[in-house]
């Protein structure tokens, strides 16, 4: 059971979120695809790990750092720790700064919207929820930035948005064409399964033998049915395609 004073308020934090229709994942189990709001704990970044990072529709949009409740009274005191994971680069993930922070006690939060750079104090659950999130990231979406600044991060983000899918695709076609340049050539089950692996990092950054216990694998066969395509070279694809796809 959880007992440290940060444990205690991951607790809370976890059931909010599970009430505003979250789904949470810890980082060695990410599958993007499980539900439109995601979770991830304890994301890894160039900056160290993040207590969570929010996922909407696939889109990394958010971050809350956990603290003990003592700190509820100074939470204002905890932004640019939140600020430098915001801005921080993702492990398998070419990101850009997401616009939504949190520090939360999990009984007292702070919102910060930082497309405007408006400081907002909340304690409203209605402010964790991901459509409440999706909805605010498509209003800035659709809004007529007038600063340089704003727009340039705009077309930045939509261009993660957009390009990440025919990244990772390119990515695989590389990756094919280069292995196959010699004698070795891919049976059509073998390229059905570069193919699920390859639609499966882009919803979820990395492919472990675990995953495998998951759709769409567990569906053709599992780990079991990709060692018998692939023999005994079956690690060293998966090591191969989890550097090359998300590159």
């Amino acid at each position: 059971m959880n007992q440290n004073p940060e444990q205690l308020a991951r607790d809370i934090i976890d059931a909010d979120l599970i009430r505003c229709g979250w789904v949470i994942q810890p980082k060695s189990k990410i599958n993007l695809n499980a539900a439109s709001g995601v979770a991830i704990r304890e994301y890894q970044t160039d900056n160290g790990p993040a207590d969570y990072v929010l996922f909407v529709n696939k889109v990394a949009v958010g971050i809350i750092e956990a603290k003990r409740a003592e700190e509820g009274v100074h939470l204002t005191m905890q932004e640019e720790q939140t600020d430098g994971y915001r801005t921080a680069r993702l492990k398998y993930l070419n990101n850009q700064p997401w616009f939504f922070g949190y520090e939360s006690t999990g009984e007292v939060t702070r919102f910060t919207d930082y497309r405007d750079l408006c400081e907002k104090i909340t304690t409203q659950q209605a402010l964790l929820s991901s459509l409440h999130l999706w909805r605010a990231y498509e209003q800035f979406d659709q809004a007529n930035a007038s600063a340089q600044n704003e727009l340039t991060a705009l077309v930045g983000l939509k261009r993660t948005i957009s390009g990440y899918d025919k990244t990772v695709d390119k990515n695989s076609q590389d990756w094919v064409f280069k292995k196959q340049a010699g004698t070795l050539k891919f049976t059509e089950e073998q390229m059905q399964w570069l193919r699920m692996i390859k639609d499966y990092v882009a919803g979820s950054f990395h492919v472990d033998n675990e995953d495998f216990e998951l759709d769409p694998f567990n569906k053709q066969g599992g780990l079991g049915r990709f060692y018998q395509l692939f023999k005994e070279d079956y690690e060293k694809i998966l090591e191969e395609l989890n550097e090359a796809l998300a590159a």
